[in-house]
Parts: C-alpha cells; structure tokens; sequence
C-alpha cells in the first residue's frame, strides 16, 4: 500500500509531503518513511510511542538535522534547531521524548541530550570526538568517543548525566567499540572490533556483539558465526541488530535473545527469520521497544533509504504483553483481571474482531492506570500501559 501524507510542524512552519509505505514480510509489517526532495533517510531508535528519530540527507535543499517519525500518524516533525548555525544528529529516544546524539559546535563533536528544546552537551573525558547513541527511562545515556590513539579507534560509555560521570565499555583486544542498547535495568549493548584471539582461544578478528549486565559481565557473541552488531534491547532482554554475511556481503537484521552464561555464545537464526524488508539490498536494525516494534533503516539496490518501523502480527504483540504480565508474579488476582483482558484482545483478534481487540485493550489501559501505585508499582502500570497502547496503535484503534 503506497500513500502520501502531508507533514506539518507548527513551530518551523514546514510543509512537506511523507512517503509513508506499509509492505508485509516474515510476519513483520514494514512501514517506511523518508522525506520528499532528500536522497535518503536513516531511522534510528524507537520508544513506547512508537517514534522514531531519523536523519535526512542530500537534495537541492538542506534538510533538518533530524527529525522524528510518528508511527500512529505517519508524519515526520523536525526536531528543533540548536541555531547558530550549529548542527545536531539525534538518533535515541526514550519514553519521555528525550533525544540523544551528536551535537557540532567551534570545539568539535559533543554528546547531547536534548528535553524539549534545550540542548545538553557531554563530553566523554580524554576523548576527540563524543556521540550519543541511545538513553533510558532511568536518565542512562550510552554512546562512543574516537580516542585518537590510532584511526578509528573508540571506546563505548554509559553515562549518568545527573552525576555527571562515565562508565566506560573497553573489552580487551578491542580497537573500535560502540555502546548502543540500554534498556530500564541497565542492561546495555553494542559490538567491538576485535582482535585474533581476543574473545576466545582461536576467535578470529572481526564485529562481534555483546550484551553487558549492570555488574559489568561482558558476554560476547555472533550470529550463525557472521560479523555481528548489536544494536537495541528491550525491557525482555530481546536484542535487534545485524550481521554481515561474509560471501555476499549483505546487511541483513536479526532479533534474539542472549542468555549470558558464557563469555561468548554462538546464536543461531534461520535464515528465513532474518527481518529483511522488501526489496531492500540491506536491512540495518537499529532499537526495539518493549512492544516488540524494531525500527531501523533500509537501503535499497539504487542507493536510496529509508527508515523503517517493523511491526510484528498482532497475535505476537499480544502474547509478549501476557508474557510481561506474567514476568511481574503479580498476586493472583492482580495478575488474572489482567490476563483475563489481554486474553480477550486475543480472542476477539483471532476472530476478526478488531473493534473488540481494541476495546479490551482501552480497558486494561484504564485498569492499569487506576493501579500504578496500588497493586502495580508505577514502572509496572507504565510498562504495561506503553504496551498496550502500542499495540492498538498497530491495529489501528
């Protein structure tokens, strides 16, 4: 289905027409986005609301920094100028609306988090270069700075803002690391280029992914053995990225979970479970949100891109809710006048009822609001909330 939307952001007062594309794949429904007159979009993270920053390139005129795709609606909305000629790539966002990325002023590339329209820069300590690439509900930001030691070289950080101070991410024998992922534990991912050796006895050099735990525990780990990145992680420990097949050389994404019981893990996906978007000569996962949505971009054979938001079926969506519900070990009844709801959704999807689906949905929305605090912890009620109004945003409520 190929359809033209109008975008409009009130406060630049910029029109400007969105392709906004839905096509069906692997059980995922890919829905693209760019902007008209531009060679290219790249879509990055994707929070509870179902939105997506991205970056525009190329055209007759130059396009904003960045902007941010609304998947309910199907428009984009630059984000707002830091001015002064000065520029800002924002790629990660979290529920709250709050971006992260790169800001570009006279001293040269700082991390910056943005709330509302106030820019806050970081800078990683004896770094060159600071880039933010994703941040949580809990106010963690991860990124990479450039070093400088040699070309290229990087280490990844976790950075508390509040405090102001930096954990930084360095495994071993690596030369070039960067920290992406972080969900509301703390979890974070990212990939490191490594050397011979460096993972395990006999490893060979290359991208590998890894999964780091709040106490630092550091596993690594390659899909079907290709060069991997791992990229996001959500609230149930699910991991998007990709890998690059090294006969082809195409980019194509993958959604797993790691356990982290050994120092590396091989991980196998069939082939047929790649999320690869139509038509697209790569797919480059970029986040997932607890939903289970991946956003990401895709570049097709001509060059050209687009973001993308990969929805899985509905019957998915609601299987992972009644899997967190459970994950919380509620008391009996809290957990059943939940469940009974999210078990209604799906009966009345299965059945083709999709009016019904959404409105059982509402009523665990409003029946989770009404215990944030009381039989549910507020992140508890939050999470289940988000959720839920993802998911009836997909089924078009």
């Amino acid at each position: 289905m190929l359809f033209t939307t109008t975008t409009l952001h009130r406060a630049l007062a910029l029109l400007a027409s969105l392709l906004f594309t839905a096509l069906a794949h692997a059980q995922y429904t890919f829905t693209t986005f760019s902007l008209p007159g531009t060679d290219g979009m790249q879509g990055w993270g994707i929070n509870s609301a179902l939105r997506v920053p991205g970056n525009a390139y190329g055209g007759a005129a130059p396009p904003p920094d960045s902007l941010v795709f609304d998947y309910a609606t199907g428009t984009l909305t630059p984000v707002p100028s830091p001015g002064g000629g000065l520029t800002a790539l924002l790629i990660g966002i979290n529920n709250a609306g709050q971006l992260t990325g790169s800001y570009t002023d006279g001293s040269g590339v700082k991390g910056v988090v943005l709330t509302g329209s106030f820019y806050d820069t970081f800078f990683y300590p004896g770094g060159t270069k600071t880039y933010g690439r994703a941040l949580n509900n809990t106010g963690l930001v991860t990124g990479y700075a450039e070093t400088g030691m040699t070309p290229m070289a990087s280490v990844g950080f976790i950075h508390t803002p509040a405090a102001g101070t930096y954990t930084t991410i360095a495994p071993t024998g690596s030369t070039f690391t960067i920290a992406q992922g972080v969900n509301d534990a703390g979890v974070v991912v990212g990939s490191s280029v490594m050397a011979p050796d460096a993972v395990y006895a006999g490893s060979p050099a290359g991208q590998y992914g890894w999964v780091r735990q709040p106490s630092g525990t550091l596993t690594f780990f390659r899909v079907n053995g290709l060069p991997s990145r791992a990229r996001g992680i959500n609230s149930a420990g699910e991991i998007v990225g990709w890998v690059t097949d090294s006969a082809t050389l195409e980019l194509k994404s993958f959604k797993v979970t790691v356990p982290g019981l050994a120092p590396y893990e091989t991980i196998t996906v069939a082939p047929a479970d790649y999320l690869v978007a139509p038509g697209a000569a790569q797919t480059i996962a970029e986040g997932i949100n607890d939903a289970g949505f991946v956003s990401g971009s895709v570049y097709y054979p001509d060059g050209s891109s687009v973001g993308f938001v990969a929805a899985p079926p509905g019957a998915t969506l609601l299987a992972d809710l009644h899997s967190l519900i459970e994950r919380f070990a509620l008391p009996k009844g809290m957990a059943t006048s939940l469940l009974v709801k999210v078990k209604a959704a799906a009966s009345a999807l299965e059945r083709g009822d999709t009016a019904a689906a959404c409105g059982n949905l509402k009523a665990l929305i409003n029946h989770a609001e009404a215990q944030s605090g009381k039989k549910l912890t507020v992140a508890q009620a939050n999470q289940i909330i988000a959720t839920a109004q993802a998911i009836r945003v997909s089924l078009g409520c």
